[in-house]
């Protein structure tokens, strides 16, 4: 099963070496011994957790606090109705506790969250200032999906698409690349985030593109009539039309001085149609122009449109570093009949 996503959380993980968290009585709470520590400053913390709108369903907001101003940190977790959470974090590090969490957020939608931070320096406590958030009563839904891959400038050898739960960062397999001779697996695309209708891309090994859709899944070989095959899909709403560009990129090394940097760029786009219902592939001469690049696809809404991405053909051609600032790409549209 895929699941879909509209807002995107993510839990700090393999961020800190050390997350130790203690939960303490009463008595053993710290108290400010003078008030707020910078009058009118926020606290930095990363990520930055402020100001924001909360799903009641999301995930501990976990996050690093970025001041080093102070030898230990303590922070209260607590809104109009529920338990406080007491929670001391060594390294500057906040890990907050699941169900604890999410008891306080179900009690308190439409309200305010707030995080009360305390600052420990020559063994004083000093009160820093509030950090707020609201509760809102839209929920998220329940998954991302995402690949996890080497970086771009490595050779790959294992690639993954993994779906995580957001309200408690469970990570399942969707599809692993060593269950194709360690293929590469890419451009998994959902129709307006409907987990019955997607595809996912092989290239290279067992090369094809697998199509979920009507209850069922078919492998298709998408190829252009020039041969080139499709990137960047979109779906249309209805279902029976994928949009995809077709590019051949090519790549250039950069050495800079404090860095290699890999780039690749377009020699040659164009976009391309798939029809499910009669496995024809189509386009028009606006999205196969030979002096414009015309790539990264988008459906409107209602369907009635294509957008896509063009630039001049060549410009994306770097001769230098500093070239990159040189490219432009110009926002367009065609009209679609589904007819």
């Amino acid at each position: 099963m895929f699941y879909h996503i509209i807002y995107k959380y993510f839990k700090l993980a393999g961020l800190f070496t050390v997350l130790s968290l203690h939960l303490y009585s009463c008595k053993t709470v710290p108290q400010a011994d003078i008030g707020t520590a910078k009058d009118g400053e926020a606290v930095c913390i990363f990520p930055d957790y402020s100001n924001l709108a909360i799903p009641p369903n999301i995930a501990p907001l976990n996050f690093r606090i970025e001041d080093t101003a102070f030898d230990a940190y303590f922070v209260r977790v607590f809104a109009a109705d529920g338990d406080t959470l007491f929670l001391e974090a060594e390294e500057r590090c906040v890990d907050i506790p699941l169900k604890k969490w999410q008891a306080l957020l179900q009690k308190n939608i439409n309200q305010t969250l707030y995080f009360s931070i305390l600052g420990r320096k020559e063994g004083l406590w000093y009160q820093l200032p509030l950090i707020q958030n609201r509760i809102v009563k839209d929920s998220i839904d329940p998954c991302i999906v995402y690949r996890i891959i080497s970086p771009g400038d490595r050779p790959y050898h294992f690639m993954g698409i993994y779906q995580r739960y957001l309200h408690n960062f469970e990570e399942e397999t969707v599809y692993r690349n060593d269950l194709v001779d360690h293929a590469c697996i890419n451009c998994h695309n959902f129709r307006q985030y409907d987990p019955g209708t997607m595809m996912i891309h092989n290239r290279f090994e067992h090369a094809g593109t697998l199509i979920s859709r009507n209850n069922e899944v078919k492998k298709y070989q998408l190829f252009t009539p020039a041969g080139r095959k499709g990137v960047y899909p979109t779906w249309h709403p209805s279902g029976r039309f994928l949009a995809f560009s077709t590019n051949d990129l090519s790549g250039a090394y950069f050495i800079l001085p404090e860095r290699r940097e890999l780039e690749t760029y377009d020699v040659i786009a164009d976009i391309f149609i798939f029809d499910l219902d009669s496995n024809v592939i189509f386009s028009c001469p606006n999205l196969l122009t030979e002096n414009e690049q015309e790539t990264f696809p988008r459906w409107s809404p209602d369907g009635r449109y294509l957008y896509y991405s063009s630039s001049p053909h060549g410009s994306s051609i770097f001769t230098s570093y500093d070239s990159l600032k040189t490219i432009r790409y110009n926002l367009a549209r065609i009209s679609f009949y589904d007819t």
